[in-house]
């Protein structure tokens, strides 16, 4: 899986979600007195960039080398403060009990099986503080034929390749660049099943051009 998301960033320069939430999130982060923010599943660093930009205090985490590097160059070139690491989402984070004030993870966390994500969910609530906040989106999941063409449409942005339905809400491209990773899609009731030890405070979901293009949004808090 790590393979084809190094060839991903290096040959396509896929760098994630748009940053159009994150002046909102800036305002209650910094209403919240938080400093120090994790992104899970960073990318290049877009969002931690904006983030480092407005005073925070940045950590990254992604599974691809490619993309870590990619990130550091972009906060040494400009002169900005930000710490990078390769993990997964499957293992302990290297961090200690509390140590964050924040956590974001924007469309990154439905990237791998329920195994990989419900123990991201432990290790993120381990990390963050009691009273932290948490910007999560997920991709909502559609019926399976929408499904399908969402996976379709992905493979045509990168490769034309063919996909497996796991099952109503989890997919896998067969071949190419995305070949062995998971493709995880959330339920509502399955999301909230999954952060039962947060608080939500805000829940909407976003939509974009294409029917397949909706993705569960919330902001919560640590209870």
């Amino acid at each position: 899986m790590q393979e084809s998301w190094e060839k991903l960033y290096k040959k396509q320069k896929y760098y994630g979600a748009s940053l159009e939430h994150l002046p909102e999130i800036v305002k209650i982060f910094k209403n919240a007195n938080v400093k120090r923010v994790l992104d899970l599943g960073c990318g290049g660093g877009k969002h931690l960039f904006y983030l480092a930009k407005n005073g925070f205090e940045v950590y990254g985490v992604d599974l691809s080398k490619e993309a870590i590097n990619t990130a550091k160059k972009q906060f040494r070139d400009h002169k900005l403060k930000g710490k990078f690491i390769v993990g997964s989402f499957g293992k302990k984070f290297p961090y200690k009990n509390d140590f964050f004030d924040a956590v974001i993870s924007i469309r990154a966390l439905n990237q791998g099986t329920d195994k990989d994500i419900n123990k991201a969910v432990i290790e993120l609530t381990r990390v963050l503080k009691p009273g932290g906040l948490v910007f999560i989106t997920v991709q909502k999941a559609p019926s399976p034929r929408l499904a399908l063409r969402k996976a379709r449409h992905q493979v045509k942005t990168i490769n034309s390749l063919p996909v497996k339905m796991i099952n109503s809400v989890s997919y896998v491209p067969l071949v190419g660049l995305e070949k062995a990773v998971i493709h995880y899609i959330f339920t509502k009731s399955l999301l909230t099943k999954k952060f039962k030890d947060f608080k939500i405070n805000e829940f909407w979901i976003e939509k974009g051009k294409e029917a397949w293009q909706c993705y569960y949004c919330f902001l919560g808090r640590k209870d």
